[in-house]
């Protein structure tokens, strides 16, 4: 219902009824705002009263009239008060209490009329100024909220934060008078979309490193053929084996073809003469006997010498356990390509 249809039920002007609308605490900026049906139970409340007030006003008036014989008194308009005088009896305004008689002041935002409860759409938060003025979107707020939070929570409050600003937004441009916060909504985008930003770069890098840890998960077939498997002082030279990707003890080795694509080539062995009840030397003890015989077997085995090969070399020297248990004390020289590529084809001979 509009301002202006109560305005004429009440023969009130357009000011006055915009008064009651300030009064009742009901947003409206014109004659022709549209009220909701519990904004408009509040104002017609309110101009009851108010009208009662008048009405009991003009009786008090004629009764003091009449009882001083006034013949001359003003008839009293249809509004309740005296006509053709706009001096008289003011009446109570709705935020002021008569005296003699309690009350409080009403609060904007208090529980609607016929028990409802406040629409979460009032906002919260006091304007600025005399009145009643625009509040702060409590989905807006809630936005800005869970942009922040986005940058420790990962996704899920930026996608949140995304949809409440855009309500936000939508319900601030429809209620322009009841409504404010519109800067508050676009922060929260804005921190939403920077904790996107992080935690995809964060992913991304966490992908690339795990990429990188990790040369041989590019592979994509195992052209490998597999033969036997060779216990640790079972390699010979010229065996080819597969090649294992971390720095384990490697009781057993899986023997592929030579023929065939594979990933590492035996150049050469050594078992170390030691006597029997010999302690563990450590593998630091193994590094410069092991470096210098492994580097004159890959030139004697590949034609070139290791400097100007391409190739890898890698050694592979006893364990503690091997040394003691199985008194395996085999030191072996294998040859590999970079990142674990394939070698096609014996590397003896091949002078590369």
């Amino acid at each position: 219902m509009r301002v202006v249809d109560l305005a004429d039920r009440f023969h009130l002007t357009t000011s006055e009824a915009l008064d009651l609308c300030e009064a009742a605490g009901v947003p409206a900026v014109s004659s022709d705002t549209e009220l909701s049906a519990a904004d408009a139970d509040r104002w017609l409340a309110l101009a009851e009263e108010q009208q009662a007030w008048r009405r009991a006003a003009a009786d008090d008036a004629a009764r003091a009239h009449v009882a001083t014989a006034d013949a001359t008194a003003a008839p009293v308009t249809a509004g309740g008060m005296p006509e053709g005088n706009d001096f008289g009896p003011i009446p109570p305004a709705p935020w002021e209490t008569p005296a003699g008689t309690p009350g409080a002041a009403p609060v904007h935002g208090a529980p609607q009329a016929h028990g409802q409860p406040a629409d979460l759409d009032a906002g919260w938060g006091v304007a600025s100024g005399p009145g009643p003025g625009p509040k702060v979107s409590i989905w807006a707020a809630l936005a800005l909220g869970l942009g922040i939070l986005s940058f420790v929570v990962p996704f899920v409050p930026a996608l949140a934060a995304f949809w409440l600003a855009w309500l936000a937004k939508l319900r601030i441009r429809a209620h322009p008078e009841r409504l404010t916060g519109e800067k508050l909504a676009l922060a929260g985008q804005v921190a939403a979309a920077v904790g996107m930003v992080l935690w995809l770069g964060l992913l991304a890098a966490a992908l690339y490193s795990d990429s990188q840890t990790d040369p041989n998960k590019v592979k994509v077939a195992d052209l490998q053929v597999d033969t036997s498997v060779r216990q640790w002082n079972e390699l010979n030279p010229g065996t080819c084996v597969r090649v294992p990707k971390a720095d384990l003890s490697v009781a057993e080795w899986q023997a592929v073809r030579c023929d065939a694509p594979h990933e590492g080539e035996v150049i050469a062995t050594r078992n170390v003469a030691r006597a029997a009840g010999d302690p563990y030397p450590g593998r630091a003890s193994f590094i410069p006997l092991a470096t210098d015989e492994c580097k004159a077997a890959f030139a004697t085995y590949v034609g070139v010498p290791y400097e100007a090969s391409g190739l890898k070399l890698g050694v592979v020297f006893p364990t503690a356990s091997n040394w003691n248990a199985v008194t395996d004390r085999t030191i072996a020289c294998i040859v590999y390509q970079d990142r674990y590529d394939y070698i096609n084809g014996s590397l003896e001979g091949a002078k590369r």
